[in-house]
């Protein structure tokens, strides 16, 4: 099947970008932040492997209006000799080789192919076997799947940090809670009346007379600040003498 014209290329060179730097390290590191190992759709029957950090030891020129590094990919099903393209991720520019040895004699990674930022591409057309396609929907899932996990994970964070200091501000409370209870029971009588517990606290007693209550000869009382321990509120009582008993009431 003959293969289309070649796209316009333009001679090798340097300090002539096509796009914006901003535009070339956005796509590599959309591609290369995370890499993958294997060949990935980027067309219906068209798959890409890409090789990140790599370029080949010989490239040919330079690919114009070339806006994406899928669209860099696809440039070389368009070139009868082209074996592979890369991206420079510096200039945003694109360049196919008929070179595709990235590797030495031994199958080592050859030191002359590795150029940080330069994604190399080899691209390969018509649909894989069933194992290999199943295989590359599950890496598209699981790339799905490891973004919810790292969204949960900065959720996870930030509601810990939320817990801590919620907790911090909850012993902070705690201890003014039980500094004041200290204060106020210093000097402080505790009683038990009607289930309850009361603390009368020392202060200068006043001494008022009283009359006749409930029949029963009331000789004065003393007033003084009572505070109700489980309640946490304060309230006025007296202690009413009489020649019976003595009776704790609240005002």
């Amino acid at each position: 099947m003959p293969k289309a014209p070649p796209p316009v290329q333009v001679p090798l060179a340097d300090g002539d970008p096509l796009l914006t730097d901003l535009i070339g390290e956005r796509e590599y590191s959309r591609v290369c932040l995370r890499p993958i190992n294997i060949e990935t759709e980027i067309a219906p029957g068209t798959f890409v492997q890409y090789y990140c950090d790599r370029q080949p030891q010989h490239w040919n020129d330079k690919v114009a209006g070339v806006p994406s590094i899928e669209d860099c990919a696809l440039a070389c099903t368009r070139i009868e000799t082209c074996k592979g393209t890369f991206w420079k991720s510096h200039d945003g520019t694109c360049w196919w080789s008929d070179q595709e040895f990235l590797v030495e004699s031994d199958g080592a990674d050859s030191p002359c192919t590795v150029v940080p930022g330069s994604v190399y591409m080899t691209v390969r057309e018509g649909y894989t076997d069933g194992c290999v396609q199943d295989l590359i929907e599950c890496h598209k899932k699981t790339q799905v799947l490891e973004a919810v996990v790292e969204f949960w994970k900065e959720k996870d964070l930030e509601s810990a940090k939320q817990i801590m200091a919620l907790t911090r501000e909850n012993e902070d409370l705690r201890k003014q809670r039980d500094d004041l209870e200290e204060k106020l029971t210093q000097n402080c009588v505790s009683y038990v009346i009607n289930g309850r517990n009361w603390a009368a606290c020392e202060q200068k007693p006043k001494m008022k007379l009283l009359g006749n209550m409930s029949g029963l000869p009331v000789i004065a009382c003393i007033l003084f600040n009572v505070y109700d321990m489980q309640m946490g509120t304060f309230c006025e009582g007296r202690w009413q003498l009489s020649s019976m008993c003595a009776v704790f009431q609240r005002r």
